[in-house]
């Protein structure tokens, strides 16, 4: 738990407390949270603040403004009491999924710590605990659940209300989504589709590189633009527009990595 500790003399009971604890001033002391380190983090953020949910420590956090230097303590922490798998800020509405209490809404941005205004375990027949990633751009609301399931609702759902379409998709896809192209990303490549076309004809186009490792992360769609984390070779890779990837160009940027040829963490 990021600290050492001394016993002066051997221990012989299961609860025998240290003499000495370094790192920290005791044993109660979580080193992690005191540094505002963060563990399988995930963000968003409207431009003022940032929002930062940490899914090891159940722990979700608000910086407002957003920080400009390293180690600034959160203006905000909440208990979320879950592990955070996803934020999204959408209409001056903010969503964040966990595996166990499945999705929560707040109206406005929750900066002031405050519980969430709605709970929702289930939209129709999907288990919202049971979903992996969610999306939500303004047209529709996406998840993907059961490993290799994307299911789309047009508009905000009620809790009743079953998917519109379900997809088969790469299986633990990620999601990014502008309202004009959807990406997918899993182990199988990069998946993009058109938004219009999505609930009559949601054909893909599928991207992959001899460049890339099979362990690609996060992707995301925003003002047109394309950006891709590419976990195996420790890099993103960026186009200035989506339609220059899907003519098979090269990113015009690779963050984290001097080139293509870069593959060293």
């Amino acid at each position: 738990a990021g600290r050492m500790v001394r016993f002066d003399t051997v221990p012989t009971e299961a609860n025998t407390q240290p003499d000495w604890v370094f790192g920290v001033e005791d044993l109660q002391t979580d080193p992690y949270a005191e540094r505002h380190f963060v563990t399988n983090g995930t963000t968003a953020s409207d431009g003022e603040v940032l929002l930062v949910g940490d899914g090891y420590d159940k722990r979700f956090n608000c910086w407002d403004p957003i920080p400009e230097t390293s180690g600034i303590a959160p203006s905000t922490t909440y208990d979320f009491r879950d592990g955070v798998r996803g934020i999204r800020i959408i209409d001056d509405t903010t969503w964040a999924q966990g595996p166990m209490n499945g999705l929560r809404r707040w109206d406005g941005i929750p900066c002031d710590g405050r519980d969430p205004d709605a709970y929702l375990t289930r939209i129709g027949k999907i288990d919202m605990q049971s979903v992996q990633d969610f999306e939500i751009d303004g047209v529709n609301w996406y998840a993907v659940h059961d490993h290799d399931q994307l299911s789309i609702w047009s508009g905000e759902p009620t809790e009743m209300q079953d998917p519109d379409v379900t997809l088969t998709v790469g299986r633990n896809a990620l999601l990014s989504s502008d309202g004009t192209t959807l990406a997918v990303a899993s182990k199988e490549g990069l998946s993009l589709y058109a938004v219009s076309d999505l609930l009559q004809n949601p054909t893909p186009l599928t991207l992959n590189s001899p460049d890339w490792s099979s362990n690609l992360g996060q992707p995301l769609v925003s003002d047109g633009h394309l950006f891709l984390v590419d976990h195996g070779f420790h890099r993103i890779y960026a186009w200035e527009t989506v339609a220059s990837a899907l003519d098979g160009a090269d990113p015009d940027v690779i963050l984290g990595a001097s080139g293509l040829e870069d593959q060293d963490p």
